[in-house]
C-alpha cells in the first residue's frame, strides 16, 4: 500500500494568497454590481467560489493499493476499483484513471484524478505499469464517443 498527501496550498502559499485575493476582489465586485443590500449574496459567492477551489486549498490523500485507487479529502472517500478501470491516462503532474476506454466528456464526473505532486517513486512506477498493461490487454484506441455514430 501506497499513501501520500497532496496540499497545494501549503506548497505555493503566494498562489494561495493570490486565490485568496481573486476571492475577495470578486466578491466586492459582485456586492457592489447587485446594489445595496446585496453583502449577503457576496458572501454566498465568496463561499462558491472557495468551495470550487478546495483541491487547491485543502489536503488531499491518496492511497494505491492491491484492488485500487481511494481518495480521500474533506471527510469525503472515493474508491476506483481496478477491474472498473478501463484507461490510464498518464501525465507528468497528474494521472487519469477512467472507466471508459477513450476519452470522453463524462470522464469529468466518473474518472479519478490522482494528483502526482509528491507522490512516492513506487506509486508513480504502480500507475506507468497498469497504464502499460491495460494499453497491452487490447482496448480500443478509437475516437471519443459521448454520442451514438449516425
Amino acid at each position: 500500500m501506497t499513501r501520500w498527501t497532496v496540499h497545494p496550498a501549503r506548497r505555493r502559499p503566494m498562489a494561495a494568497l493570490g486565490a485568496v485575493a481573486f476571492v475577495a476582489l470578486a466578491s466586492v465586485l459582485a456586492a457592489h454590481a447587485l446594489g445595496p443590500g446585496s453583502g449577503f449574496y457576496a458572501w454566498i459567492f465568496a463561499v462558491l467560489l472557495i468551495g470550487s477551489l478546495t483541491p487547491f486549498f485543502f489536503p488531499t490523500t491518496y492511497v494505491i493499493d492491491d484492488s485500487g485507487v481511494t481518495v480521500q479529502h474533506l471527510g469525503t472517500t472515493r474508491r476506483r476499483e481496478w477491474k472498473a478501470i478501463r484507461r490510464i491516462d498518464v501525465g507528468p503532474a497528474r494521472v487519469v484513471l477512467s472507466p471508459f476506454p477513450a476519452p470522453r466528456t463524462l470522464d469529468r464526473f466518473r474518472a479519478v484524478v490522482v494528483m502526482l505532486q509528491g507522490a512516492p517513486s513506487e506509486a508513480r512506477e504502480e500507475l506507468a505499469a497498469r497504464a502499460a498493461a491495460l494499453r497491452s490487454g487490447g482496448l480500443p484506441d478509437g475516437p471519443p464517443r459521448d454520442r451514438a455514430s449516425p
